[in-house]
């Protein structure tokens, strides 16, 4: 999948033109929603910013990134719970490519007090969308065991600042400097500046406190009662200050539909168009056929 700048196609993108080449004496036949679709999809690809992830939202270097004006500005994105990734259940990407939710469960876990949790009812939904280049992340822990828990729960980092050629394999004879990080209660930005001398930054931050964190990563400890459910959001590149919130991911959310596109790597499959409560969420809310918006996604 590819992002241009301003609008114009990359020459690294020959596939694309060869793709469009093929099928452009069949767009006269299109109906309306193929249309719709397709122009869409032109517009995903004109945009300065996407991201590429796994169906468990994790990224795991290679070519998969944040990228934004065609440099990565995050290279490594994962989420552990209890030293362990979490079981896949299902992910999804609206027909819009602009929100993407993955379900997952925990592998068995130590219990307050006596006895375990079981493998499979701590239920995660991991919920994104890109919004004014920043990714905005919620994830929703329920409990469906007997017991109380504490909830370990790790995320790691990195920006490599890499432009999109390299991170095609080419080598370059020579690369800008990384500054040293900036670690703070709830975040951390990670800068560097490039042989043109142009400062690109990446803010991570997070509505919970972390118990421990550094340059590389951040752990936590949900307390989970039994049947709660808990809230964390995290912002990533967002040009707000202050702290992630509901309040915040909600505002960006009803604003991001048709500016970015997300894209899983593999696994995910994609729904019908979800019917939003509100019309500006997501451009499908008017297509027939659309489904229901799920309770957990409306903020």
């Amino acid at each position: 999948m590819i992002a241009t700048t301003s609008g114009s196609l990359n020459s690294m993108y020959p596939a694309l033109i060869i793709a469009l080449s093929n099928s452009a004496p069949y767009f006269k036949s299109l109906n309306v929603n193929s249309a719709t679709r397709l122009l869409q999809l032109f517009t995903s690809f004109a945009n300065p910013t996407f991201l590429l992830a796994d169906a468990l939202g994790d990224i795991q270097g290679s070519d998969d990134g944040l990228f934004t004006n065609d440099t990565r500005v995050l290279s490594r994105f994962e989420l552990e719970i209890a030293g362990r990734r979490p079981s896949l259940l299902g992910a999804a990407i609206n027909r819009d490519n602009t929100l993407f939710t993955t379900h997952l469960t925990n592998r068995p876990l130590a219990a307050l007090g006596e006895g375990a949790i079981p493998q499979g009812v701590i239920h995660i939904e991991r919920t994104r969308f890109l919004w004014a280049g920043g990714l905005y992340e919620r994830l929703q822990f329920t409990n469906f065991s007997g017991y109380d828990t504490q909830l370990p729960l790790k995320l790691t980092f990195a920006a490599d600042f890499s432009d999109i050629f390299e991170v095609q394999g080419q080598v370059r004879k020579a690369r800008g400097e990384m500054l040293a990080p900036l670690v703070s209660e709830r975040g951390v930005e990670l800068s560097y500046r490039g042989l043109d001398a142009q400062l690109r930054t990446m803010k991570i931050e997070f509505s919970l406190q972390p118990q421990a964190i550094s340059q590389h990563q951040a752990e936590f400890l949900i307390e989970l009662r039994q049947g709660g459910v808990a809230e964390m959001y995290i912002d990533i590149g967002a040009p707000e200050t202050g702290t992630p919130s509901r309040e915040r991911s909600t505002a960006g959310c009803r604003f991001s539909a048709g500016c970015f596109m997300t894209i899983s790597r593999s696994g995910a499959r994609r729904p019908a168009p979800i019917c939003s409560p509100s019309s500006r969420l997501s451009s499908a809310a008017n297509s027939p056929g659309c489904r229901a918006w799920p309770q957990s996604i409306a903020w």
